[in-house]
């Protein structure tokens, strides 16, 4: 498990240089804020409530399809200077079970 969390997070690395979800000042991807993430429900929601809230993720598993990232990074003089992600897991059902959070909003 280790490891697919390790080679995903090279592809989001990866999928950073090149995607531009949202740009403001040399900030991209998903902007979540806690009052966002406050509304998810553990055991509850399931991956249609979770789009409706935070609308779809930057990347999904591809092996399992059951982890979303939602990735928001700043660049300075061409360096990522800051990474905020949020990470959802659900289980065979598609119920959230788990959030990860990183997120400095």
């Amino acid at each position: 498990m280790k490891n697919n969390i390790l080679y995903i997070s090279l592809i989001i690395f990866e999928f950073l240089k090149y995607k531009n979800i949202y740009s403001n000042n040399n900030s991209y991807g998903y902007i979540i804020i806690n009052s966002q993430l406050n509304k998810l429900k553990i055991g509850l929601d399931n991956k249609e409530k979770i789009i409706e809230i935070l609308g779809n993720p930057s990347i999904i598993d591809p092996f399992t399809n059951k982890i979303w990232f939602y990735i928001n990074y700043k660049v300075k003089n061409n360096k990522i200077v800051d990474l905020n992600k949020i990470v959802l897991h659900f289980n065979e059902e598609d119920i959230l079970i788990k959030i990860d959070n990183n997120n400095s909003n």
